[in-house]
């Protein structure tokens, strides 16, 4: 009996570890431990070109997406409200498609869904290798002011802990 009962102990203390040590890793940690943002250039859809490192001083929000990817399709309204609420502010949004989605149809749910925000089709993987590895979609990375990831997360975001980050950062 007593066997038993050290053993629910034990497994009962590695888990409260194992918990608490997610969510002390979770945390936003200060800015100057934030990893920096590597250097990226690109072109939007339009054929635009687009510097990472113009955008410093502001903070970014790049979403990794697939057209195919049905939890990156419903966050997307999520998005436009965001980008609308954030980009007086100075918030840059990119959504970043990866390389295997068609143009045509990048474009065409951009077109159905209205998106005003920057999109990318990263048809080599570059971004995907620079902020990666990108494992899945979508892949949700936060870019401080100051040009530091402060935020990523696979699956979906944690879009409060966003909006914190954005009020902290509000100019």
């Amino acid at each position: 009996m007593k066997r038993v009962t050290l053993a629910s102990v034990a497994v009962l203390a590695a888990l409260l570890v194992v918990g608490l040590s997610a969510i002390w890793l979770s945390r936003p940690g200060p800015a100057e431990a934030w990893v920096p943002a590597p250097a990226y250039h690109a072109e939007d859809i339009d054929g635009h070109p687009l510097e990472l490192a113009e955008l410093l001083g502001r903070p970014v929000l790049l979403s990794f997406w697939a057209t195919t990817c049905v939890t990156c399709i419903d966050e997307i309204p999520t998005l436009i409200d965001l980008h609308a609420r954030h980009e007086a502010r100075g918030l840059a949004l990119l959504a970043i498609a990866l390389g295997y989605d068609r143009r045509e149809r990048i474009r065409g749910v951009v077109e159905h869904l209205g998106i005003p925000y920057v999109v990318i089709h990263d048809t080599q993987d570059m971004a995907a290798e620079a902020f990666g590895p990108i494992r899945g979609t979508p892949t949700t990375i936060l870019i401080s002011p100051e040009g530091r990831v402060a935020y990523r997360a696979l699956g979906h975001p944690d879009f409060d802990r966003i909006e914190r980050l954005l009020e902290r950062w509000r100019s």
